[in-house]
């Protein structure tokens, strides 16, 4: 798939042109702010390619996570497909406005039932000929069926599990010389979600950020919602009490995993801050860890696989 069928396809699922509020590029992670959730399709998300994670942002924003030499090709493609919308009324329902930019869309219908797509930029004086490619038919697809009811999957009922990994393990398997080069970020993603499923948990949400303040709002965030979280913190292990602490309030079952044995290389802390607030610790065993670790969480809450 091109960038630009990734950016119509992410487009879709959260619920088409007329509920995109707002859009932003962070990290490896595409920032959709949206004026109505319940229009998202959060497994349709998860099944795009290229697509490694899908997390909740707030009440209005979803976050799609690439890998980091995908995402910003599908955040030019996404961002020059929606651009700015003069009719939105997104502030009125509490998400922010969408932001300006120099490409947008005109909808001037001509025909009963099909819309004329212009392009426009703005501060020009001449308004170019319509411009009617296959991406553009794509997108007029979707507006022609923006009234349709969204098809929102029903969510499963039961346990839910929350993967999240810290600074560089989406950067798994990129260099031939690491210890666990024969496995990527995206085996490691599709082991959790399988091994999940196979023991009983409902859902599994897998999430990965460089930045230390997302790691803690999304362990905020998961408060009375995920009643598991298995947490590979990266270098935060070693060093952030912050974490610690917002693992030890929200008070969720979790389990620590390190892909390599840190406490064994020289020159490192052998004390991760993370730990104490773990039920367990699972280190050098690889992406087989995030499965040992998955296991026990179920066996801890009960579940039968």
């Amino acid at each position: 798939m091109s960038n630009d069928d990734i950016a119509l396809a992410v487009l879709e699922c959260v619920g088409g042109f007329g509920n995109v509020a707002g859009n932003s590029l962070c990290a490896t992670r595409l920032r959709i702010s949206v004026n109505d959730t319940t229009k998202v399709n959060r497994n349709a998300l998860h099944s795009i390619k290229g697509v490694l994670g899908v997390a909740d942002r707030g009440d209005h924003g979803i976050e799609v996570v690439f890998g980091p030499n995908l995402v910003r090709g599908v955040y030019a493609a996404f961002d020059h497909l929606t651009g700015p919308d003069t009719n939105a009324t997104s502030a009125e329902k509490g998400a922010p406005s969408r932001k300006a930019g120099n490409f947008h869309v005109n909808i001037t219908p001509e025909t009963p039932g099909r819309p004329q797509v212009q392009t426009t930029l703005a501060h020009a004086s001449v308004t170019p000929a319509p411009v009617i490619d296959e991406d553009t038919n794509a997108l007029l697809e979707m507006l022609d069926q923006e009234g349709e009811p969204a098809k929102e999957p029903v969510k499963a009922q039961g346990k839910r599990l929350l993967v999240i990994n810290g600074p560089n393990v989406n950067m798994l398997g990129v260099q031939a010389s690491d210890p666990f080069a024969e496995a990527d970020f995206s085996e490691l993603l599709d082991l959790c979600q399988k091994t999940a499923a196979e023991v009983g948990f409902a859902e599994c949400e897998c999430y990965q950020s460089n930045h230390e303040g997302d790691l803690i709002d999304r362990v905020q965030d998961a408060f009375e919602i995920f009643d598991a979280i298995v947490i590979n913190p990266g270098a935060y292990g070693l060093t952030s009490i912050a974490l610690y602490e917002s693992l030890r309030i929200v008070g969720i079952p979790t389990i620590e995993v390190s892909v390599l044995d840190i406490g064994g290389q020289e020159g490192l802390p052998s004390t991760s801050y993370v730990r104490k607030a773990c039920l367990d610790y699972k280190s050098g065993m690889g992406i087989d860890g995030y499965r040992a670790a998955i296991i026990d969480l179920a066996k801890h809450l009960g579940l039968q696989g």
